[in-house]
């Protein structure tokens, strides 16, 4: 069937507020950006300071959840229960019958909905349902007990992404020394989130849990500035 969404992608979901930290005027200060920019040691353009901001307010969002197991398995029974009401719908939607009473059916259930045909809302349901499975995936992931470090090593490799598509360099040495920059700006950078979420007492310890949130998942290619 053609697929036509009647929600843009990139259109942001608005949830409920209910239980979730209240996050919508997080922003990193100009006083905060002159101490990173300091760290960094060049000037961080204003598009690369939305995007660490938003990477940073992101984090911020997902890691309570990370700490506590409770939140995460009822979120996981809250998936199923979407996943099944959507193979309901989706079943009920194309369950075999009488084709003229099925035809009349969707004639007058689609006067509601003029921008939008039931093949359309089929797909977007089918659409929903898979996301449902691969959300039921990633929250089980999380939902493990162990060191609860995967919020905090996809933040380091996205904040790191956004550096490369810069065209910097983002190292994290693991030997004693002086820091690299990187280590120095994320060091600031965690001083902008609780004390129970940051790694590394030091920044050499730091830049050792810098390695160890590169090696622990995927990265994406960045564009080259070459």
């Amino acid at each position: 069937m053609r697929r036509k969404s009647a929600i843009p992608i990139g259109t942001p979901i608005r949830l409920s507020k209910s239980g979730i930290p209240r996050l919508s005027k997080f922003n990193i200060s100009k006083v905060r950006w002159r101490k990173l920019r300091t760290a960094w040691g060049q000037v961080i353009p204003e598009k690369r300071r939305q995007e660490i901001n938003a990477a940073t307010k992101d984090f911020l969002l997902l890691v309570p959840a990370e700490h506590s197991l409770r939140p995460l398995g009822e979120s996981i029974e809250h998936i199923k229960r979407w996943k099944e009401g959507a193979e309901y719908f989706l079943a009920a939607l194309t369950e075999p019958g009488d084709a003229t009473s099925i035809f009349y059916a969707q004639y007058f259930v689609q006067q509601e909905f003029p921008d939008l045909t039931l093949d359309d809302l089929h797909d977007m349901v089918m659409a929903y349902r898979g996301a449902c499975v691969r959300a039921t995936t990633e929250a089980s992931s999380m939902a493990v007990p162990g060191t609860h470090r995967r919020t905090w090593d996809a933040w380091v490799r996205r904040v790191i992404d956004i550096f490369e598509e810069q065209g910097w360099r983002a190292t994290a040495q693991k030997g004693y020394g002086k820091p690299s920059p990187f280590v120095s700006f994320f060091w600031e950078l965690q001083r902008l989130i609780p004390k129970k979420y940051r790694r590394g007492s030091t920044k050499e310890a730091l830049a050792k849990e810098i390695h160890l949130a590169q090696c622990s998942g995927p990265r994406r290619t960045p564009s080259s500035k070459e």
